[in-house]
């Protein structure tokens, strides 16, 4: 039997921010189309930068117990944070303030448990029970496995989207109509 513990950490600094908005209307009470902009004449200027940023940690252990008297199994757990900035293509809410962007990812679980299993049923020619059965018998039940694969993690974050129209006036629209 074998027992492993590790850690993976993985890291990148200064990484790029697509999409930017630097003629994004500042915060503030009013309609977003109302709102001044650093060139007024154009509508979203959008660019790229550098500053991202994205770290995973994760500690892994495993307990491995190869074939032997008709039994196999690994067990893993993993336990991960994954944190970082948007993604490649992903556009800030708010480009005067990216830090807001910088979050855990939901596409990979806090915990994570994945086992396998092989057992060799004690049926049939050479095994414990009914080792000397007939031929017919044998190969009805003889040489039978069962086989578990398994997993489990928590839950994936939730993260609301809203799609209908916009009730705050800050999205992006050329209507100067006051959401309902």
């Amino acid at each position: 039997m074998g027992v492993r513990l590790s850690y993976i950490g993985t890291g990148t600094r200064e990484g790029e921010y697509y999409s930017n908005n630097i003629n994004q209307p500042l915060p503030g009470p009013g309609l977003y189309v109302n709102k001044p902009r650093m060139f007024p004449h154009f509508g979203n200027i959008r660019y790229v930068t550098n500053g991202a940023g994205h770290q995973y940690n994760g500690l892994n252990a495993e307990v491995r117990r190869p074939l032997m008297n008709g039994l196999l199994f690994d067990v893993n757990w993993t336990y991960a944070r994954d944190i970082g900035d948007l993604e490649r293509d992903q556009q800030p809410e708010d480009s005067y303030n990216l830090a807001r962007e910088r979050s855990p990812w939901a596409d990979i679980p806090k915990h994570r448990i994945t086992d396998s299993l092989i057992y060799d049923l004690p049926f049939g020619k050479g095994r414990h029970f009914m080792s000397h059965s007939n031929p017919w018998i044998d190969a009805a039940i003889g040489g039978w496995q069962f086989t578990q694969s398994l997993t489990w993690s928590t839950g994936f974050f939730l993260n609301p989207l809203w799609t209908g129209t916009d009730p705050t006036g800050t999205a992006n629209t050329t209507s100067a109509t006051r959401p309902r």
